[in-house]
C-alpha cells in the first residue's frame, strides 16, 4: 500500500496546488510552465513561500518518493541499507525494520511502513492547509480534511 500511496499523496499535493492557482486566480504562465518539468514539488514550496519543519518533510517525502519510483537495484553502502541523505526519517522511527541487530531488510520493504504513510499524510495534509491559509479572502479548498482522515487509518 505505502509504495503506491506515497507517490499518489504528492501527485495529489500537486494537483491541489494547481487547482489551487487556478481556482483563486492566481494563475501565473511563467509558474505554469515550471510546473510541468522536474522539481515541481521545490516550486510549488517557493510559490507559496512554504519554510521551516515543513519545507524539510516535504523535501524528504519527495526523496522517498524517487526512491520508490526509481528504485536502485544495489546496495545503499550503509550498514542498514537505508540512504544517509534520508537518515532523518529512520531516525523518527517511521520505517518497518527487522528487529535484529546486523539484520536489515532492503529499502524499498523499509519504506512499506504505515508508519511512514502516517507521517506523509500527516505532512501532506499540513502543507494543503497552508496553501489553504495563503488566501484567506478567496473560497479555500479545504481539501486537507481529505489527507488528514487518511492518517487516522
Amino acid at each position: 500500500m505505502v509504495l503506491a500511496a506515497i507517490p499518489m499523496l504528492l501527485s495529489a499535493f500537486r494537483s491541489f496546488a494547481i487547482e489551487n492557482i487556478h481556482t483563486n486566480l492566481l494563475e501565473d504562465d511563467l509558474l505554469m510552465n515550471e510546473l510541468k518539468g522536474a522539481g515541481e514539488i521545490q516550486k510549488i514550496l517557493d510559490h507559496y513561500q512554504i519554510t521551516g519543519q515543513l519545507r524539510q518533510d516535504m523535501f524528504d517525502l519527495q526523496e522517498i518518493r524517487n526512491e520508490i519510483i526509481h528504485p536502485i537495484p544495489k546496495a545503499t553502502g550503509t550498514k542498514d541499507n537505508w540512504p544517509d541523505y534520508l537518515r532523518r526519517i529512520k531516525r523518527m522511527g517511521l520505517l518497518d525494520e527487522t528487529g535484529r541487530a546486523g539484520s536489515h531488510f532492503d529499502t524499498l520493504y523499509q519504506v512499506c511502513s504505515l508508519r511512514l504513510f502516517r507521517w506523509a499524510a500527516g505532512v501532506v495534509a499540513s502543507a494543503v492547509q497552508f496553501i489553504d491559509k495563503t488566501s484567506p479572502e478567496l473560497q479555500p479548498l479545504s481539501l486537507a480534511k481529505n489527507f488528514t482522515i487518511l492518517t487516522s487509518i
